[in-house]
């Protein structure tokens, strides 16, 4: 039997009077300590080493008290808070297929929250605006910072062209801006890595977006039309513009939608995706192979032997041909899996690029955690609703010249 289990049993076994003990030592603990830090807030120099003393006893009493109680952490309410907890950074793990060299220059100054507690992360700057639900409480890793630098940055990327306009954003700059530059994100930690895998394991989960979207989607659509009534170079939008820019991004959030819902749709997903990158790598490999082969015919000419040079200059030809099959390989995988994900429709708003650079980012998630793929469910419904209220926007934008 595994930890869990012997934890469930033993809960079974000791049920009744033993919980309120167990309960009533967490309170202690959680009172203690809340004070004690309060108090070290002051004390920075102090507060780090005592955090770096207790960090591992900590996490294993808390361990043990949740083993002991048997529970299960509370789904997050709807509609109210999306998370209570900062997440800490676990151990570094580097993901060879999302590392950038500019890592450490993504990385901001701390902020230190209410209470002391030190927090790392590109927060963009807060609202000018006040909302009208300033007292309603935030999550603590997507904080409201978020949703205001999307919305300035999708109307960054929107270039007005006469009455209508083109988008200049892409999947990739978005992921290089909020997934690893962590814009607008909160985490406890110095390690960018580390408190990324943290952030993106407290948000991609089923009831999580939900939560996170209907916490947030009104304040967003309020954030977006502020930013599109802030003049950019001494010019404001027209409303026909305005509406161009919602519904521009209603497609791509269609597409996105429809990605999503094609991906879901595939039963052989992650094989596809092995595929798809086997074919990458023979591609990489015939690559390698073709440049030896022209290194060693050029020295061999050098060295004046002709006769070597003439040998592997058979071997160059040959090893092209193969490099070029390769290649060739790979584009018709490519567009082969492309083109099964775009049945769902909306998802032919994208380009096979587009497709399947979104097709890595969720492979990589349900790797090592098929459960995920609820997550990109909920997330291809989510979009799909962003797509009809930027819509619905987009007609409001006119409605309003015309009145």
């Amino acid at each position: 039997m595994d930890r869990s289990g012997q934890s469930a049993s033993y809960a079974q076994s000791r049920s009744g009077s033993r919980k309120p003990f167990w309960w009533l030592l967490v309170v202690v603990i959680v009172l203690v300590g809340g004070s004690l830090w309060f108090w070290l807030a002051g004390h920075p120099d102090v507060r780090e080493k005592l955090a770096a003393q207790i960090e591992g006893s900590a996490v294993d009493l808390a361990s043990s008290v949740y083993d002991r109680l048997g529970g299960q952490p509370p789904t997050p309410e709807v509609g109210s808070t999306a998370g209570d907890s900062l997440p800490g950074a676990p151990p570094h793990r580097e993901d060879p297929n999302e590392r950038y060299d500019s890592l450490d220059a993504a990385m901001a100054d701390g902020h230190v929250q209410e209470g002391g507690a030190a927090v790392r992360g590109p927060l963009a700057r807060t609202e000018t605006t006040i909302p009208a639900d300033a007292g309603r409480k935030d999550d603590s890793v997507v904080r409201i910072a978020f949703i205001d630098d999307l919305a300035r940055w999708l109307r960054q990327n929107y270039i007005p062209t006469g009455r209508s306009g083109v988008l200049t954003s892409s999947l990739r700059e978005a992921n290089l801006r909020y997934g690893v530059g962590m814009r607008g994100l909160a985490w406890i930690g110095d390690d960018l890595p580390a408190g990324r895998s943290a952030a993106l394991a407290h948000v991609y989960t089923r009831d999580m977006l939900s939560s996170l979207y209907s916490l947030y989607i009104d304040r967003f659509m309020e954030a977006v039309a502020r930013s599109l009534d802030e003049p950019t170079d001494g010019r404001t939008l027209s409303p026909e513009q305005k509406r161009r820019f919602y519904l521009a991004y209603a497609g791509q959030f269609r597409g996105l939608s429809g990605t999503l819902q094609g991906i879901i749709a595939l039963p052989d997903f992650t094989a596809q995706m092995n595929d798809l990158q086997q074919g990458a790598q023979r591609v990489v490999a015939a690559n390698a192979r073709y440049s030896e082969l022209v290194f060693a015919r050029d020295a061999a000419q050098a060295q004046g032997n002709s006769g070597r040079a003439a040998e592997l200059g058979a071997q160059v030809a040959e090893a092209g041909k193969l490099y070029q099959q390769a290649v060739v390989s790979r584009e018709q995988s490519r567009e082969a899996l492309a083109q099964t994900i775009r049945r769902k429709g909306d998802a032919g708003r994208l380009d096979t690029d587009s497709i399947l650079y979104v097709a890595a980012w969720v492979e990589r998630r349900v790797r090592n955690h098929p459960e995920k793929m609820d997550a990109t469910r909920q997330a291809a419904a989510l979009f799909l609703d962003l797509a009809q209220r930027f819509e619905s926007a987009g007609q409001e934008a006119v409605k309003v010249e015309a009145e």
